[in-house]
């Protein structure tokens, strides 16, 4: 059945169906091992009354030269045979379990007793084996069990028993455990339609939630709504709590876009304003040649910021979704921080001092490309949020412990407690009082983001210790 038809049917049917099938399965399977092993079982036991009769028999027969009044008080059974007498016990054709006996010469001819396959006194078959054998044959279209057994003893040479059991009966108590089971397996059927319509709808339940929230979400566009989890450990439990991380996920993938595309708005919307401004005010009237020079470095300053921003967020974009293009090697960290922070003492931007102290011989796996630009942006904001004459440190060094750990110290304005928890954030930049007007002139709230992005893609922790008024330290952790 293809995968198109198969989708037609509910989960429900589907489940039902096959728990059906499957009992019905074992049902027949179970039917059939009944009938074989009943039948079994009932040979068997009807073959070995039939040899224990024989063998009873076979011990009712002695052999005398004379005839002796015993045998006339007993009432025993005398044959004349070769030289003596045969003295068969009355009971001899006493019927045992069905079983009739007839003895026979080794002629074939009958010296007394039954023979059920035939009227006259002799039989067809002169048994050709040493001691006894037993085996099954239709006669007259029933089955008998015949079981030939040889009397061993002295002068009863040549004697044979054949004991004889029809099957009728057996087949007659085999065909009612066969219609027994027969009237027995519809019943199972009808039970395992019921039983598997019950499991597979205490089975469904839990999806038919999943499937009502998730319809929900995606009629309304909620990622707010949750699958009621409980404490189980089952399948179903397990796929309910990664449906609801999933949906967290996205929600906080979709919030955060959402923030994303708000705050890019936000940041291409100044400048744009500024440049439309200034170009309506510079057309109202003629200017002077210095007037337009003046609103053209207006026009070029804040046509720079916004290129400079668009660059930015085309960078951050690839970052976000375009990290495996970037390929890790193993290279040289030191010779890298040392190269970048002595290209960078020479900014001197406010007079602030840059000191770094490098370790020997580390290596780490990462992009070159990507570290660089890490380590600059932290130096970068330590320059623009650090005090005129002041400082920058640099460590690297391996903790005991064999990780690799980066730090950029200043002793700038620092960062408040409230601003810390949100400094990785995109665009965050903290508006207060005191650093609104020096921090709204710095760069656009991407930068500490891109680090920890980075630091994340080199499996790095990025952590920050700052104090206002003091400085801050930014640890990044390989």
């Amino acid at each position: 059945m293809s995968l198109k038809k198969r989708n037609k049917r509910s989960i429900r049917f589907n489940i039902t169906i096959s728990f059906a099938l499957a009992m019905i399965i074992i049902a027949i399977l179970t039917f059939v091992l009944v009938r074989f092993v009943s039948q079994e079982i009932l040979e068997s036991t009807t073959s070995k009354y039939l040899m224990s009769a024989v063998d009873s028999n076979a011990n009712k027969i002695d052999y005398v030269k004379k005839k002796s009044s015993k045998s006339k008080i007993r009432k025993d059974i005398v044959i004349k045979y070769k030289k003596g007498y045969l003295e068969i016990d009355r009971d001899f054709l006493g019927i045992m379990h069905d079983v009739e006996s007839g003895l026979y010469d080794e002629n074939g001819d009958m010296l007394y007793g039954k023979n059920p396959l035939a009227d006259e006194k002799k039989i067809d078959f002169v048994p050709s084996f040493s001691t006894s054998r037993i085996y099954k044959q239709k006669i007259n279209g029933k089955p008998y069990y015949i079981y030939d057994r040889k009397i061993v003893g002295n002068h009863k040479k040549g004697l044979w028993i054949r004991g004889m059991v029809s099957l009728v009966q057996e087949e007659k108590q085999l065909m009612d455990i066969t219609k027994a089971t027969a009237v027995f397996l519809p019943l199972v059927i009808i039970i395992a339609i019921i039983v598997g319509f019950l499991i597979s709808n205490r089975i469904i339940r839990p999806i038919r939630k999943m499937e009502t929230v998730t319809s929900n979400i995606s009629k309304g566009s909620d990622l707010k709504k949750r699958i009621e989890v409980g404490d189980g450990k089952d399948e179903l439990t397990m796929l309910a709590r990664d449906f609801n991380e999933m949906i967290e996920r996205l929600d906080d993938s979709f919030e955060a876009e959402k923030r994303f595309i708000s705050d890019a708005s936000h940041e291409l919307r100044t400048p744009m304003s500024v440049i439309m401004a200034q170009m309506e005010l510079t057309m109202e009237k003629e200017r002077t040649a210095p007037e337009y020079k003046a609103a053209m470095e207006v026009i070029s300053r804040q046509s720079n910021r916004m290129s400079t921003l668009i660059d930015n967020l085309l960078d951050y974009t690839r970052l976000e979704q375009r990290a495996q293009e970037y390929e890790m090697i193993q290279f040289d960290l030191t010779d890298l921080v040392r190269s970048i922070c002595h290209d960078m003492k020479l900014v001197k931007t406010k007079n602030i001092t840059l000191e770094y102290d490098v370790e020997e011989g580390i290596n780490v796996k990462g992009n070159q490309v990507l570290v660089s630009r890490m380590l600059q942006n932290l130096i970068d904001n330590a320059y623009k949020y650090g005090n005129d004459d002041g400082h920058i440190w640099v460590t690297l060094k391996k903790s005991p412990s064999g990780d690799v750990v980066l730090s950029v110290k200043d002793d700038g304005i620092g960062i408040s407690e409230e601003g810390q928890k949100h400094i990785f954030d995109r665009f965050y930049r903290e508006d207060t009082s005191r650093t609104h007007k020096k921090r709204l002139s710095y760069g656009y709230g991407l930068g500490l983001s891109m680090v920890k992005k980075i630091a994340q893609m080199h499996g790095a922790q990025c952590l920050v210790d700052s104090k206002e008024g003091v400085g801050s330290q930014f640890v990044i952790i390989f």
